[in-house]
């Protein structure tokens, strides 16, 4: 099975590497539109294994999670998850919602129940 993005999980790349600073955010962000969803192990609906489909360079970053911090809060403000992004060989290769609530969540969050930590403060 191999999928196009749907504008939710876009979204939700889009908001996490908008907050990249390092000089790879720009290489990252620029390969969302080349993104599919892949098949892949784990196989849950909070995580999404990606492919880069076009000839766009590889960003400049070591493997593994991209260095930036997301959490997920509900409607009254309380951190259930965070968004995690990997990558491999300089491309977008898995984003994840990971959570902290009992039940696993049935889908991404949307672009608006996100916020950028800071963990210096400890605070969004």
């Amino acid at each position: 099975m191999e999928r196009e993005l749907t504008a939710l999980e876009r979204g939700v790349l889009e908001f996490v590497l908008d907050g990249l600073t390092l000089a790879c955010g720009d290489v990252l962000r620029a390969q969302i539109p080349y993104a599919r969803v892949v098949d892949g192990q784990p196989t849950l609906p909070t995580y999404l294994h990606l492919a880069v489909t076009s000839r766009i360079p590889p960003a400049d970053c070591p493997d593994g999670k991209v260095p930036v911090e997301v959490v997920v809060e509900s409607r009254p403000g309380d951190v259930t998850g965070f968004i995690l992004v990997w990558a491999r060989a300089g491309y977008l290769s898995a984003v994840e919602h990971a959570w902290v609530t009992a039940e696993m969540p049935a889908e991404f969050p949307r672009p608006e129940w996100l916020r950028r930590w800071d963990s210096t403060t400890d605070r969004t």
